[in-house]
């Protein structure tokens, strides 16, 4: 869905969405610029994604609260929240100050809890590199939530890997390296 504004339009509504149709929103006056001088292919692809916008406008028919719905959405458009995890790890990890975002990830990590919390103190000491490398890579994003929805199925695991082949490398790297050396700590995380 990239814009498809003419010349008649961008003179009328100047730089609309400089990144591919999507822009931030957000309060925070520098957020936008920021994202879109830090993370415009993030924008881009977003902005371009069917899996995104129907992610988004499924979730929106769901209930506040009602987490099976939700699950469901992510279930159905899988690529979606790839992305949006891979746009809100850049904005936020890139637009911190910018963003007005408090906690900043730890390791580009938006999800992984209370920075002070026993396992972003041990990703962030034993494991950054690895989940960096993950969290700024849609494809290592689209292996793991790929992963994740197999509940353990090797054959559903193996198409995983198949599909999203260029993210299996650094999802790989990450898991190993929280497995070993953050086990205890991340537990049940």
């Amino acid at each position: 869905m990239a814009s498809n504004c003419n010349a008649e339009c961008e003179a009328v509504i100047p730089n609309l969405a400089p990144c591919g149709g999507v822009s931030m929103t957000s309060a925070a006056v520098d957020c936008n610029p920021c994202a879109e001088a830090n993370c415009c292919d993030q924008l881009s692809a977003s902005g371009e994604s069917y899996d995104w916008y129907a992610r988004r406008n499924c979730i929106a028919q769901c209930d506040d609260g009602d987490d099976a719905c939700i699950q469901a959405c992510t279930e159905a458009y899988p690529n979606g929240l790839a992305l949006d995890l891979w746009l809100t790890s850049c904005t936020q990890t890139s637009c911190a100050v910018e963003c007005e975002v408090d906690p900043a990830p730890v390791c580009g990590n938006p999800y992984l809890g209370d920075p002070a919390e026993s396992c972003p103190v041990c990703v962030e000491a034993n494991c950054c590199a690895e989940e960096q490398a993950c969290w700024s890579s849609l494809a290592c994003l689209q292996n793991g939530i790929c992963s994740e929805l197999c509940e353990g199925d090797a054959s559903c695991l193996a198409a995983c890997d198949t599909e999203h082949a260029a993210g299996v490398a650094l999802s790989d790297a990450d898991d190993a390296c929280v497995d070993t050396n953050c086990a205890t700590e991340c537990a049940g995380m």
